[in-house]
């Protein structure tokens, strides 16, 4: 099975997907979702819902290169039209392991949601001690908003 189906089953193990149109619309309008994901045979309608349920929000949308079934497959299912991943970084690291370049923008926008998450959970000082004691001090302050990098 391919990287990025994987982390689709990953993401449902972890409790991190939502799987199916409702669950989807229902975590999308909570604008609790990071990514929601659309396989490359599933309806037009499928695709215009998908995109009406990400627009105006900080949710990113990808049509991935798999059927329904391998989707399926993925989750333990027979088919898997439409997704929701709760979890930017499972997303991101998805949406990476798709390997397509022209993606890179939604991994960029899932990491900066990763980014605010925990800048708003710690705090820029709080956040800082943290990440040097993993990091050197010039790599953690990349991770931080440009005034806490300035205190540095």
């Amino acid at each position: 099975m391919d990287k990025a189906l994987n982390y689709l089953g990953l993401a449902r193990k972890a409790g991190k997907a939502e799987l199916g149109e409702e669950p989807v619309n229902g975590v999308t309008r909570a604008v609790r979702a990071a990514l929601v994901i659309v396989a490359s045979n599933a309806s037009d309608h499928t695709w215009r819902k998908a995109k009406s349920l990400v627009s105006d929000k900080n949710q990113q949308l990808v049509r991935l290169p798999y059927t329904k079934d391998e989707m399926g497959f993925a989750i333990g299912r027979t088919s898997l039209a439409i997704a929701a991943i709760t979890d930017a970084g499972m997303g991101a690291s998805l949406v990476e392991a798709l390997g397509q370049p022209e993606l890179n923008d939604i991994v960029q926008a899932l990491k900066a949601q990763i980014k605010q998450l925990l800048i708003d959970f710690y705090g820029d000082s709080a956040l800082l001690s943290l990440l040097k004691e993993y990091f050197p001090a010039d790599q953690a302050a990349a991770y931080l908003q440009p005034a806490a990098r300035d205190a540095l």
